[in-house]
């Protein structure tokens, strides 16, 4: 009897160990102007573990854990960083951020992870969160020169839509959309398109030129480009490497040059299960 007691006592145990979890929430996407500083909230809950008191957190950026860290380590971001101090952590289940001066290029998705010690290490990450930061400079300015184009017509202007996010498995081929429409000129024929990642224009090129991606991007031949307004690109053979943010630019000549981008689409390539 003492030794199936013992066992039941063990099993418990070993139930409440593996019972231990951390469910971390983030908000889908921000949107703020260059400039501003901006919070990246956070929130956590734990579950068969909740008297725990020896915890952290870490952001992560474009990937959790392989990703660049957002904190004053790395030079990106130094003194640009404030934290939920050690109070708010442990009373108010917070792991939010604030980024101070926010640039274009700090444009992606950031993840949050929080790490308990009970017993064991426990820990847990959100789903991401996008941060889109805009910038009004360049916003003016492209309008300013669509109408400078226009020749006495409306303005002409280039409306780029992306889908937000598209997961697939690693190893798969995965087509990431891109349509334009065209206002003011609509029978313009003289027109490209670019794919860049992490940032628009400052950010790598999604061709073959970069070694990144030689061999595995298909993209649409000039007749549908222009015929279907499709700007669309397929990435053959899809690695965890290249989950992050990818930028659509349309650009034509017209009188002038006009171009436009879309908001982005955050591809997740999620790993194979072992």
């Amino acid at each position: 009897m003492r030794s199936v007691a013992g066992l039941l006592l063990m099993l418990e145990g070993l139930q409440e160990f593996l019972c231990q979890t951390i469910h971390v929430s983030q908000i889908p996407a921000i949107l703020t102007a260059e400039g501003s500083s901006v919070t990246l909230p956070c929130t956590y809950s734990i579950s068969g573990a909740e008297n725990a008191t020896s915890g952290s957190y870490r952001w992560y950026r474009h990937m959790v854990r392989t990703g660049p860290k957002v904190s004053d380590s790395n030079e990106h971001f130094t003194g640009r960083l404030s934290r939920a101090k050690a109070t708010e952590f442990y009373m108010k289940r917070s792991a939010s951020i604030t980024l101070h001066g926010a640039d274009v290029s700090d444009t992606g998705v950031y993840f949050c992870e929080v790490t308990f010690q009970h017993n064991r290490e426990i820990s847990g990450h959100g789903a991401g969160t996008l941060l889109n930061v805009t910038s009004l400079n360049v916003t003016e300015h492209q309008i300013v020169g669509s109408r400078c184009f226009a020749h006495g017509y409306h303005s002409q202007t280039i409306t780029v839509s992306q889908i937000p996010v598209i997961v697939t498995p690693e190893g798969s081929s995965v087509t990431l959309p891109c349509t334009y429409s065209i206002s003011g000129a609509d029978n313009a024929t003289d027109g490209w398109y670019r794919w860049y990642r992490h940032t628009v224009r400052t950010g790598p090129d999604v061709t073959d030129s970069n070694k990144d991606f030689t061999g595995r991007i298909s993209r649409v031949d000039g007749e549908e480009f222009i015929s279907s307004r499709s700007a669309s690109i397929t990435l053959h053979r899809a690695d965890v490497s290249d989950t992050g943010m990818y930028y659509c630019e349309v650009t034509f000549q017209h009188g002038g040059e006009i171009s436009g981008h879309g908001a982005g689409t955050f591809l997740n390539v999620t790993g194979k299960k072992r």
